[in-house]
């Protein structure tokens, strides 16, 4: 048996797990489509698809934190059934070695499902809390649901534990959550790196899908660029945070930009000659255009985190980025149509139209400083 973390929507994994999902449990006990994608944001949150022999054999969702792992979701597929697999997934999380809590709602006299559930955990050495307990609602607008049983392993939880976990519940989980201010700060060396270049990834795939095997390897590459003195060095990220969470990012640097080939090639160094290849490709045609930029802040990239899209977090960003008084130079898809509506509504006119890598049109966009009859 192996857990395979599930990070992104574009994780080969992913629609096979939603899909058991929403099978497995009702609305009233699953978050919406979209909150899924905030929960995937968050450092503390896991989806896990459960495999054996190669083979797609259920679901796990988890939060951790440094006291408590919240067992939220455990679903095995039917024709995965009968071969130990919820114990082995159990026994996984206790080599954590931290107190594992779950809810349940309480077996009534004829519920055999359910009373084999409670018996399923028992077993395992979860221990039966008596203190009451309302399992809080997923969605806006649905009612906390009835009275739960909340089991625990390897003890029970005392007051103080109890309230501590309810808390997080309340704080992380549940839509009972208070709405966290935004804020926004340049990124930091102590961040999620692996989620901004995740953002980075995805806002330009057709570059980065051509440049590299896969989403997890452009990820990686990217976030080992964040470290070096490249364009995507923290110092040139701007990210939106919602509590730990970046649920948006900007890359600007000041022109004119110089490239150094070798800092860029590092993280391509010992990969196979293919990617090196291509690599060569991508900063000759990609990264040395914009050594042609010599006045202004150059944006490269502006993505916003899927499930908080809507939101106004892109104006926000470029709101605290942009003033009045600087050039700002960008490119953007000729066929990105919701982008170029945000960048002409900051003031961003088309300059030009080009054919660029992999032959696909471009926009080269400008916003110029302000007269004072324009102020």
């Amino acid at each position: 048996m192996e857990l395979i973390e599930i990070s992104s929507p574009k994780h080969q994994l992913f629609a096979r797990a939603m899909k058991l999902y929403t099978e497995a449990f009702p609305p009233v006990e699953r978050r919406e489509y979209s909150d899924h994608l905030i929960a995937l944001n968050s450092k503390d949150f896991h989806m896990c698809a459960i495999c054996h022999e190669q083979n797609f054999a259920g679901i796990v969702f988890y939060w951790e934190w440094p006291e408590y792992i919240y067992l939220e979701h455990l679903a095995i597929a039917q024709d995965m059934r009968c071969k130990g697999l919820g114990g082995m997934v159990i026994k996984t999380l206790e080599q954590k070695n931290k107190t594992i809590v779950l809810e349940m709602e309480p077996p009534e006299n004829n519920e055999i499902e359910k009373k084999n559930r409670l018996i399923f955990y028992e077993n395992r050495g979860f221990k039966y809390n008596n203190m009451k307990h309302i399992k809080l609602q997923y969605r806006t607008g649905d009612e906390n649901c009835a009275s739960h049983v909340v089991l625990s392993y390897p003890k029970k939880l005392n007051d103080a534990s109890y309230k501590r976990f309810y808390k997080f519940l309340r704080t992380f989980v549940t839509c009972n959550k208070r709405e966290k201010k935004l804020v926004i700060r340049k990124l930091k060396l102590t961040d999620d790196l692996l989620r901004a270049s995740e953002l980075i990834y995805n806002t330009d795939e057709n570059i980065f899908s051509y440049l590299f095997d896969n989403f997890h390897e452009g990820r990686d590459i990217l976030r080992d660029m964040m470290l070096l003195k490249t364009i995507y060095s923290c110092e040139n990220i701007t990210v939106a945070m919602l509590g730990k969470s970046i649920v948006g990012m900007v890359v600007a640097v000041k022109t004119p930009i110089k490239f150094n080939k070798k800092e860029y090639a590092l993280p391509f160094e010992n990969k196979d000659s293919a990617l090196f290849n291509r690599f060569e490709k991508i900063f000759n045609d990609y990264f040395l255009h914009m050594e042609s930029e010599t006045d202004g802040i150059y944006i490269s990239n502006l993505c916003v985190a899927e499930g908080y899209r809507g939101r106004g977090i892109a104006h926000r960003i470029l709101s605290q980025l942009l003033n009045d008084q600087s050039t700002y130079i960008l490119e953007c898809c000729k066929n990105n149509e919701k982008a170029i509506k945000i960048f002409k509504s900051f003031g961003f006119d088309i300059d030009t139209e080009y054919v660029g890598p992999l032959d696909t049109q471009y926009y080269k966009m400008i916003k110029r400083p302000k007269t004072d009859l324009q102020k």
